[in-house]
């Protein structure tokens, strides 16, 4: 009998799945562990979820519940943990090179980029708000990894913002597009003013737009390259408290994994990175403090290798970390939002009584 096979029957026996749900949950319990493993931890995996944290004789929540509970347990136990495990990703410079474009580059996710592309020896083009921090980096980088760096200082929620991005960068043989400028803001939709939206969507929507557009001509030129769009996990079930948010990202997602079969052709490789919480200053702005998150926030170290990996393979999409992809892949979409809506509102009432005894 096959590993998915004995997983199915175990589940089958545990939980009346409809046959639908039953492939998603085995689906995302063996890609958790791996083909070799996939026997015995998932098996042992079931059996964590139909014996903890539940008093004798009491009955087993049904499989959602259940599911949802043994992978926030698992997310932060150290026998699966996948923190440090990881190497840093080296791409093919001469497939990616000699220039990498990254957008969002100050700090966070961006910043993580640019580490790890100047360390496969691509020189880097930076590009976000606040030129100082811009500065800061490309210093380290050049001193790290003996690259060249040039510094792109840009709103990219300004309608005009793309025309000094491509001056800046019309005498460089840009291989690599890393589109990962966006912010969020978390708040009842109803209360936040149409104008602040309005230059949310052109941050997180029309600049991955214009940027694919432009250097996507680009990398069609050179007949190979690579465009990486960073979206967000869960995007397309809706946010609540982050609903113009959610929705910019899914289109994000979207619009790279139409790309990904339009483009390939032409020898450009487009992925979409969707991460989960990660940990990086935006947290803070959102509210939460990674100390006290019930699912611990994946470093950006390993989210930004498992980026890079995708893309060096031309998948379409990457939701990077083993926890997230299985939490993704079983947990329904309307326990999702319930959960986001939830954690959001508390965040933002917490945040709303600090802001008054501060007065």
């Amino acid at each position: 009998m096959s590993d998915g096979s004995r997983a199915s029957n175990n589940v089958n026996y545990l939980f009346p799945l409809a046959e639908k749900e039953l492939r998603a949950f085995v689906h995302a319990v063996n890609e958790l562990f791996g083909t070799e493993q996939a026997r015995r931890s998932a098996l042992d995996w079931i059996h964590e979820i139909e014996v903890m944290n539940w008093p004798a004789g009491e009955a087993i929540p049904n499989w959602r519940e259940a599911t949802v509970r043994a992978s926030a347990r698992l997310c932060s136990s150290s026998s699966i943990s996948e923190r440090h495990k990881f190497m840093k990703t080296q791409i093919d410079k001469e497939r990616f090179g000699p220039w990498a474009l990254i957008t969002g580059a100050s700090s966070g996710i961006g910043r993580e980029f640019a580490r790890q592309v100047a360390g496969s020896g691509i020189h880097v083009v930076l590009v976000a708000r606040r030129e100082n921090l811009l500065e800061d980096l490309g210093r380290e980088l050049a001193n790290d990894f003996h690259v060249r760096y040039r510094l792109v200082a840009a709103d990219l929620s300004l309608r005009d913002s793309m025309e000094g991005l491509v001056e800046r960068t019309k005498n460089l043989d840009i291989g690599l597009v890393v589109s990962n400028a966006g912010t969020g803001n978390p708040g009842e939709f109803l209360k936040i003013e149409l104008q602040t939206l309005e230059t949310l969507l052109r941050l997180n929507t029309l600049a991955h737009l214009q940027i694919a557009h432009f250097f996507g001509r680009k990398l069609a030129q050179r007949r190979q390259g690579g465009l990486l769009l960073v979206g967000a996990m869960g995007a397309e079930t809706g946010v609540p408290c982050m609903a113009n948010d959610g929705a910019a990202k899914a289109y994000v997602h979207s619009l790279g994994e139409g790309l990904h079969v339009e483009l390939k052709p032409l020898g450009i490789s487009v992925t979409v990175l969707a991460p989960g919480f990660t940990d990086t200053p935006v947290l803070a702005k959102f509210g939460f403090n990674p100390q006290t998150m019930l699912m611990k926030p994946m470093n950006a170290d390993q989210c930004v290798a498992e980026g890079l990996r995708a893309l060096q393979e031309n998948r379409s999409m990457i939701i990077p970390g083993k926890m997230n992809r299985l939490m993704n892949a079983v947990i329904p979409a309307s326990f999702k939002r319930n959960m986001t809506a939830k954690t959001l509102a508390k965040v933002l009432a917490n945040s709303r009584s600090t802001v008054c005894r501060s007065c």
